[in-house]
C-alpha cells in the first residue's frame, strides 16, 4: 500500500493543496494510477520523479493538478456577489479610473473560465464606451487542462444554468450537441495563464483593480493561504478590491487589506499605504520549491484593448485558433482538455458529446491509453458490449498491466453472463496486484452465486487478512466505495 505522508507533504509544498483525510483513499488510488502510467512499482521512484527540476516533472505536476483540483465552474456563480460587483464595486472602479480609461481585473483559480468571462460580460453592460478603454482581464489556474478548455469558449448547458435567457441569447450561440459557444468578442477579451497561486512568481505588482479568488482557499493549507494572500495583496493597487468565497478567510491574517461588510458579501480593500504588506510571510517559498522553468512560466500579458460593442447581431462564426501562444506544448494541452471534456460528458451521461471529444482525442493521439479506456467505458455504458470489449483489448495492448481495464472488462463479462471470463479477469487482477481487496470481493461474489462455499471462505479469509492492516473508518476506493468496517461486516455475516 502506498504511504501517503511524503506525497501529502510534496503536494502541499508544490501545489499548496491540503488533502483532507476523507480523500486519502481517492488520493492513494490516483497515485497508484500515475505509478502504473509510468510503469513504476515503487512509490519512492515516483517521489523522485516529482522532485526533479525538469520538463518531465513539470508535465507530471500538470497531470496531478488536473486530477486533484475541482473544475466545477458556471457563469455568474453566486448571484449576490455578482449583484454587488454590478451595482457597487465595478461602477466605483470605473469612475475612479475614468481619467486614465484603464481597468485591470484578475480571476485567480478561474477553472474553465466562466468567472472571468462573466466579468467581461458585466463590463460590456457597464461601459458603453468600452472600446475606448484599456481593459485587461486575466484568468489564471494551476490546471492546464481547464485553461485549454476555457480558451475554446465552448461550454455545456450545465455551465449556463445561472444565465437568464436574455444574456444567453446575446452572448452565446448553440454549438455541437447541446453545447454553447461564447461570443468571440468576449472570448478574445480574456487572457488565460498558467499560474500557481501558492508559489508562483507574480507578473504584476500593484496594478490590479479587482481580484476574484473564490472557492480556492478552502483547498489550501494555512501556509499556502498566507503566501497566496501576500501575492494577492501585492497585486492590488491601493483601493483595489479582493472578493473571495464566503467565510474562506475567517480568522485569517489579512496583510495590507481592510475588511468591508456588504449585505451580499465581505470584501477586502487594499490599504492606501503599501507598507503593511511589504514583507512576505515566513517561508513564503519553501526551500524544496523549484521555480517553474521558463517554458512553463506565464509570459507577460500583452496590452489588450477589448473591442466590445453592444450588438444584437449573431456573433461571428467560430474561427479555430491555436489554444496557446506560449512555449507550452500545445498538443499536450489540447489532449488534456479533450480528456477532461470527455470525462465530464461521461459523468453527465452525455454520450454523444463524449464520443465526439474522444474521436478528436484519438485522431490526434491514437496511442492514448486514457482515451481507449474512456471509449471502452462509453460503449459499456450504452450497452455496446462487443465494442467495449474490443476497446479493452486495444487498451491492454498499450498498458498490459492496467488493472482498471481488467476491472472494466470483468464488469462487461459479468453483465453479459460470461462468468468464466469474469473470473479469469479478476484472477488476473489478483495476480498483478495481490493486495487488491476489491478483486477478491468481486470474485467471491461470483463464487457465492455458484454456491461454491469453500472458495468463498478462502477468499473471505484473504480479504479479512488484508483488511486487518487498515483502520476501520478507512474509505475503500472504487469499485468498493465503503469503509473497512462495512466490508468486514459483509464478509463475516
Amino acid at each position: 500500500m502506498i504511504t501517503l505522508a511524503p506525497f501529502l507533504e510534496l503536494i502541499e509544498t508544490r501545489l499548496g493543496l491540503k488533502i483532507p483525510a476523507k480523500d486519502y483513499a481517492t488520493l492513494r488510488h490516483k497515485l497508484a494510477q500515475r505509478l502504473q502510467s509510468h510503469s513504476l512499482r515503487d512509490p519512492s521512484s515516483y517521489i523522485r520523479l516529482l522532485s526533479q527540476d525538469d520538463r518531465v516533472a513539470e508535465q507530471e505536476w500538470s497531470v496531478l493538478a488536473t486530477q486533484l483540483t475541482n473544475i466545477e465552474s458556471y457563469f455568474f456563480r453566486d448571484q449576490g456577489q455578482f449583484a454587488l460587483l454590478r451595482d457597487r464595486l465595478l461602477p466605483e472602479l470605473i469612475e475612479r479610473n475614468r481619467p486614465q480609461r484603464r481597468l485591470s481585473l484578475w480571476s485567480a483559480g478561474c477553472s474553465m473560465g466562466a468567472e472571468p468571462y462573466s466579468l467581461a460580460m458585466l463590463l460590456t453592460q457597464l461601459l458603453p464606451d468600452i472600446a475606448q478603454w484599456d481593459c485587461r482581464i486575466w484568468g489564471t489556474d494551476i490546471n492546464p487542462a481547464v485553461l485549454a478548455q476555457a480558451k475554446t469558449g465552448v461550454y455545456p448547458a450545465w455551465s449556463l444554468r445561472g444565465v437568464d435567457a436574455t444574456v444567453r441569447s446575446h452572448y452565446f450561440t448553440s454549438y455541437l450537441q447541446g453545447g454553447y459557444l461564447l461570443d468571440p468578442k468576449i472570448r478574445d477579451g480574456v487572457q488565460f495563464e498558467l499560474f500557481n497561486l501558492a508559489t508562483g512568481e507574480l507578473w504584476t505588482n500593484g496594478g490590479v483593480d479587482l481580484i476574484l479568488c473564490r472557492n480556492v482557499f478552502i483547498y489550501f493549507s494555512q501556509q499556502a493561504i498566507a503566501r497566496a494572500l501576500y501575492t494577492l495583496s501585492q497585486a492590488l493597487r491601493p483601493g483595489g478590491y479582493l472578493l473571495t468565497g464566503h467565510a474562506e478567510l475567517y480568522n485569517q491574517s489579512l496583510p495590507g487589506l481592510n475588511t468591508q461588510l456588504f449585505p451580499a458579501s465581505l470584501v477586502y480593500q487594499r490599504n492606501s499605504t503599501p507598507a503593511d504588506c511589504a514583507q512576505p510571510p515566513s517561508e513564503a517559498i519553501p526551500p524544496s520549491f523549484h521555480p517553474l522553468p521558463n517554458w512553463l512560466r506565464p509570459a507577460a500579458p500583452p496590452v489588450r484593448l477589448l473591442q466590445f460593442k453592444h450588438s444584437t447581431s449573431t456573433p461571428a462564426p467560430f474561427n479555430r485558433r491555436p489554444l496557446s501562444s506560449s512555449p507550452q506544448p500545445p498538443t499536450l494541452e489540447i489532449i488534456a482538455a479533450l480528456l477532461q471534456a470527455a470525462q465530464i460528458s461521461l459523468e453527465q451521461k452525455d454520450y454523444t458529446a463524449a464520443r465526439q471529444y474522444l474521436q478528436q482525442l484519438l485522431n490526434q493521439d491514437p496511442q492514448n491509453f486514457d482515451g481507449h479506456y474512456l471509449q471502452a467505458q462509453l460503449e459499456a455504458n450504452i450497452g455496446n458490449y462487443e465494442q467495449a470489449q474490443q476497446w479493452c483489448e486495444a487498451a491492454l495492448q498499450l498498458q498490459p498491466l492496467s488493472i482498471a481495464i481488467y476491472y472494466l472488462w470483468a464488469d462487461i463479462a459479468t453483465e453479459t453472463d460470461h462468468t468464466e471470463e469474469a473470473k479469469r479477469l479478476l484472477k488476473k487482477i489478483i495476480y498483478l496486484e495481490p493486495a487488491e481487496i476489491a478483486a477478491y470481493y468481486a470474485l467471491r461474489s461470483i463464487y457465492q452465486q455458484e454456491n461454491q462455499t469453500q472458495r468463498v471462505q478462502k477468499l473471505d479469509a484473504i480479504a479479512l487478512k488484508l483488511l486487518a492492516s487498515l483502520p476501520p473508518d478507512h474509505q475503500l476506493a472504487s469499485p468498493l466505495n465503503m469503509t473497512v468496517a462495512q466490508l468486514r461486516e459483509r464478509l463475516t455475516q
